[in-house]
């Protein structure tokens, strides 16, 4: 009895000891061809725990480069392209750009049939004027502006009334004459010069009779510069057309008395054109630009950021009935 006890005790022994796993000599159990297929192809136990999900991380993502992408269109859509019609290193002959007149512009030269312009447009020379005639109106600039202070971005004179617009005060300089003496005999020499010259620059692109063409005020010289202006009128720099603003014009010039880069930064002309483009003239001392006065050529002056902008602007008009003398002085 008791061998035959002994002898299951004995079977059950050897039973247990070959249903217990073996080990390896490592310590670990061993691991079937299976099971380390399926450890090498396991992702690796990020070392600080698992990174956060969020449920929506994908919808959030792609709508924030929506949103992005709807601002980069945006953006660019409202914003011109920018060309160099004139540049200041271009020692400009003659350069001209033809537009379509603006019904307003046909509607005030249509009683007029020998002011009626081929084209509307602007027109661009360099050489227009003598270096001795620069010289004579610069020093003819000098002693006018010398009779105002500089107080803000813009100063003007009207050569045709003798008044210079300042920040809170206006000088009659032709009244001021009488005891200081600005003006001299060869002025209105200077003055007729500068109008007829530019009158016949006109009359040479837009195809129009010399003799129908006749000075509309106003008549001025600016002085623009980056200081801030006082009053709403000397914020030179926002967009105008110059039939509207001065109702008289048809036709506008503009000599330029400073050079962009050397004189000033800023002050550029720059013509706000329908195919979405603006198109920049640069001032360059000497440097005459004529354009069409009415839609056709909105345009502005870009503020001036360093230095003194100096600029002669004329106007002229198809309608005797508008016509200025010409200043005594």
């Amino acid at each position: 009895m008791s061998s035959e006890v002994t002898q299951r005790k004995g079977d059950a022994v050897s039973k247990s000891v070959k249903e217990e796993p073996k080990e390896s000599t490592s310590g670990s159990p061993s691991k079937t061809k299976k099971d380390k297929e399926e450890a090498e192809d396991a992702p690796p136990k990020l070392k600080y725990g698992p990174m956060p999900r969020f449920s929506k991380q994908r919808l959030w993502s792609r709508g924030i480069l929506i949103t992005g992408l709807l601002v980069i269109v945006w953006y660019n859509s409202g914003k011109k392209n920018e060309q160099s019609f004139a540049s200041f290193d271009e020692e400009i002959t003659t350069k001209a750009m033809k537009t379509r007149c603006s019904p307003s512009l046909d509607e005030a030269v249509k009683p007029f049939p020998k002011c009626i312009p081929k084209q509307c447009g602007r027109f661009v020379v360099d050489n227009l004027f003598a270096p001795q005639e620069i010289y004579a109106l610069k020093e003819l600039m000098e002693r006018i502006f010398n009779e105002g202070k500089v107080e803000g971005a813009a100063t003007v004179f009207d050569l045709q009334l003798g008044i210079m617009q300042l920040e809170g005060e206006t000088l009659d300089l032709f009244k001021l004459n009488s005891t200081k003496p600005i003006f001299q005999k060869s002025d209105q020499i200077i003055y007729l010069n500068l109008k007829g010259k530019l009158q016949r620059l006109i009359s040479s692109y837009f195809a129009v009779d010399h003799w129908s063409l006749y000075a509309a005020a106003p008549f001025f010289i600016t002085r623009l510069t980056r200081k801030f202006a006082k009053r709403e009128n000397d914020e030179y720099w926002h967009p105008a057309v110059h039939q509207k603003q001065f109702k008289t014009y048809q036709f506008s010039t503009v000599l330029f008395m400073s050079d962009y880069g050397t004189d000033i930064d800023g002050g550029r002309l720059i013509f706000i054109d329908g195919d979405n483009t603006n198109r920049t003239v640069d001032p360059k001392v000497g440097r005459a630009i004529a354009f069409s006065a009415g839609e056709e050529s909105l345009h502005y002056t870009e503020r001036v950021l360093k230095g003194t902008r100096y600029a002669i602007t004329v106007g002229f008009t198809c309608n005797p009935k508008d016509a200025v003398a010409d200043p005594k002085l």
